[in-house]
């Protein structure tokens, strides 16, 4: 049996860089990463994926990855990340924080690209940052999760 497919033109839009968008985070996973050097032991990682909300890439899905450690270093993009969804300019040492809580909530991204890893000619979008909405608390609560 014979199965013919039509050759179409693709939706896909690639996000620019330089620009802000309005975003709603979709949802978290935890991706484990096996090393490539048999030496290392695999880790965790957080993958967020956000839907855009508006303008011409509206309803397009990008992601971003940070470590599953959140603490306020300077370069760590999980705390830097769950402030700015949360409309806060820190958050408290020892609380515990439940990423399901931050499933909903509204920000604005910037995104980078990247090439593929396993075809360098394709170019990825990624979120580079995430900055709280202008205007307040991102999300149809009215208080912050905590």
């Amino acid at each position: 049996m014979s199965r013919t497919f039509k050759v179409t033109e693709s939706e896909f839009k690639l996000l620019p860089v330089d620009t802000l968008f309005k975003a709603r985070l979709d949802g978290i996973e935890i991706k484990t990463v096996t090393p490539k050097d048999a030496s290392k032991d695999p880790f965790d990682k957080l993958k967020w994926c956000f839907k855009i909300m508006d303008g011409d890439f509206a309803d397009q899905k990008v992601w971003g990855e940070t470590s599953d450690t959140i603490s306020p270093s300077p370069n760590n993009k999980f705390y830097a990340w769950a402030c700015a969804l949360l409309g806060r300019e820190a958050i408290d040492l020892g609380i515990d924080l439940d990423v399901d809580d931050l499933v909903g909530l509204r920000c604005e991204l910037s995104v980078e690209h990247e090439p593929g890893w396993k075809d360098p000619s394709q170019v990825y979008a990624k979120v580079d940052s995430v900055f709280p909405m202008l205007g307040g608390f991102g999300s149809s609560q009215e208080e912050p999760p905590f």
